[in-house]
């Protein structure tokens, strides 16, 4: 498979006024997979895209539940969903299955809505379509990078 990458670093109070770059970046891709160790910020960075996305929702990790839905409102967009997913808690792609996340996985996508799963690698037959993948890797307390592969 071909992928292109682009890679940037960023502080965390950066964060915010980076997400239209961002945006700009992936939208295109209704399925974003984030990789990187426990605590490197994943769902700081999902937390900060929705809510520049216009969501009122409140954005967590859902680590219990597998699966949040939000609701986004793009600018020049229709309204439509993001299903965030964190599979830490999942072991394989038969246990993902049996919990729904591959026909919430199909159903999002055919629905013209986002996917945004963390922890991606538990279950990688989940993710066959073409999508993004943030690799978010921590330099410091305060500073990150993110490379953004287009798969």
């Amino acid at each position: 498979m071909n992928t292109i990458s682009d890679t940037i670093t960023y502080r965390l109070d950066e964060l915010k006024g980076l997400m239209p770059h961002f945006w700009d970046a992936i939208c295109k891709y209704h399925l974003v997979l984030f990789y990187g160790e426990m605590g490197a910020g994943k769902t700081t960075f999902i937390r900060e895209l929705c809510e520049y996305l216009g969501t009122l929702d409140d954005v967590s990790s859902p680590t219990f539940a597998l699966i949040s839905e939000y609701r986004i409102f793009p600018s020049g967009q229709p309204e439509t969903s993001v299903f965030h997913m964190d599979l830490y808690r999942i072991n394989s792609f038969g246990e993902a299955v049996n919990a729904g996340v591959e026909d919430c996985i199909q159903q999002a996508l055919a629905d013209n809505a986002y996917v945004f799963a963390e922890w991606p690698e538990r279950a990688p037959e989940l993710f066959r379509a073409p999508h993004i993948a943030l690799h978010i890797t921590t330099i410091d307390e305060l500073t990150r990078t993110v490379t953004v592969q287009y798969c």
